[in-house]
This record gives C-alpha cells, sequence and structure tokens, in this order.
C-alpha cells in the first residue's frame, strides 16, 4: 500500500473536491486577509465562479459585495431573496462560528460543502465538530493547518460535506482507490 508522503495543499484538496461536486457560487464569509482579498486558494479553485464576501469590519467595506454581518443580521436574512442552487460557503470569523452557522440554517439547505476556519481553542474545534454533526454534515477534510514556531497546530480549515455527499463521494473513492480492495476494485 502506498501512503501520500507530501500533505496536498489546499488548492489541490478543494479541486479534488470540485471535481466531485457542481458548485454555482462562492460565499465567503470573513474576507480571507487584512487586505479584504478572497483567500487564495478559493480564486485559484474557482476562478470562474462568482465569489460573494460578507464581513463586518468595516475597513473592508471597498470590496466588492461585502455587507455587514452582526448579532442580528444572518445570512439567511442577507441571501434570503438569492437562491443558489449549491454554493460553497468559507467561514472565517474569529470566534462566532456557531452564530453563524445557526444563522444560516436556511441558506445552508442549498449547499454541499463549508470550510470552516477553526482556532483549537476554547472548544471550537468540537463544538464546530458536533454542530455540524448535530445538522448531518460530515468532516470531509482537514486543510491549511497553521503552526506557531514552536510547532504547535493552532488553526486548520475544516471541510465539511452534506453527510449524504459524504457517504456518496466515500464509496467513489473506494471504487476509484487501487489501494483500498473493495468488492468494487476487484472485478
Amino acid at each position: 500500500m502506498s501512503w501520500i508522503k507530501d500533505r496536498p495543499c489546499p488548492i489541490e484538496r478543494l479541486t479534488w473536491l470540485r471535481e466531485r461536486i457542481k458548485f454555482d457560487a462562492i460565499i465567503d464569509i470573513g474576507s480571507g486577509d487584512v487586505t479584504g482579498e478572497s483567500t487564495y486558494f478559493l480564486d485559484a479553485v474557482f476562478p470562474d465562479l462568482p465569489h460573494y464576501n460578507y464581513d463586518k469590519d468595516p475597513k473592508f467595506s471597498d470590496h466588492s459585495n461585502i455587507v455587514e454581518l452582526g448579532e442580528d443580521l444572518h445570512l439567511d436574512d442577507i441571501l434570503s431573496n438569492t437562491l443558489f442552487n449549491n454554493a460553497f460557503y468559507k467561514i472565517d470569523v474569529d470566534g462566532p462560528e456557531i452564530a453563524i452557522l445557526n444563522g444560516s440554517t436556511n441558506v445552508l439547505l442549498n449547499t454541499g460543502a463549508i470550510m470552516i476556519e477553526c482556532v483549537l481553542d476554547d472548544g471550537k474545534f468540537l463544538n464546530i465538530c458536533n454542530w455540524m454533526r448535530e445538522n448531518d454534515w460530515a468532516l470531509m477534510d482537514v486543510i491549511e493547518p497553521i503552526y506557531r514556531r514552536s510547532m504547535m497546530l493552532i488553526q486548520v480549515d475544516l471541510v465539511f460535506v452534506k453527510a449524504s455527499i459524504f457517504k456518496s463521494v466515500e464509496q467513489s473513492c473506494y471504487i476509484e482507490s487501487p489501494d483500498f480492495p473493495t468488492e468494487h476494485n476487484l472485478k
């Protein structure tokens, strides 16, 4: 059995996901960096799709498509008149991830994948994973690990897909993979 020796980069992982799930837009909640630009790998993997950025930080106000998100304004409110068949969501809000998810239950019905930046402190990882599991999402991938100088892992991007999609993708991966003999790929 051969194992991957080098970890794949976010572009490779999201390209792999895009080959399996058809998306029609990118919803970027919280700008990708201090410039207000989208996350570089979202632009690289989805250059042909419309990108919508939402951030509550006023320093990003000159960036296109940004509106303010606050405690009383949720994505369900903002996107209620916009229907995407299957948008890819990236949530990078440095703290209120669960509040954003709670305020997005209707719009999340129209997506197959969500990427959530998760700082590994105060139980955030478990809280996010539990919320997603309780709402029929499955963890598909962990990408973009960030380490302190001490080499302590402090942050990752978690890629979730709907549980039904996970089962379908998982089955197709076993069929495609020569590493794992199954009744499907032994024929």
